[in-house]
């Protein structure tokens, strides 16, 4: 199965949103430690992840050196042009 990973990157804490090929909706978690930890949680998916997607804000930088640091070529996402994911909801 091919996976998609996005990053929502905030002050204190990364939202991590994995999808697959068709869209779907795999996953969600909220972490709050450190990059050493975001790496950790992308490895079990390695072979499946065809693309990292991070939000493109002015405290991401350190996001996107961790994310190719780890082997990964990540794409940045600008939250203003993003489309609301139609099954968004609180959780």
């Amino acid at each position: 199965m091919k996976l998609y990973i996005a990053f929502d990157v905030h002050a204190s804490s990364r939202v991590l949103a994995v999808v697959d090929d068709d869209g779907k909706r795999i996953g969600a978690r909220k972490i709050r430690i450190g990059l050493e930890k975001v790496v950790e949680t992308l490895e079990p998916m390695r072979d499946e992840i065809m693309g990292v997607v991070v939000e493109n804000t002015y405290k991401c930088y350190w996001m996107v050196y961790a994310v190719v640091d780890a082997g990964y070529r990540p794409c940045l996402a600008n939250p203003g042009q993003i489309q609301k994911y139609k099954g968004l909801r609180n959780w």
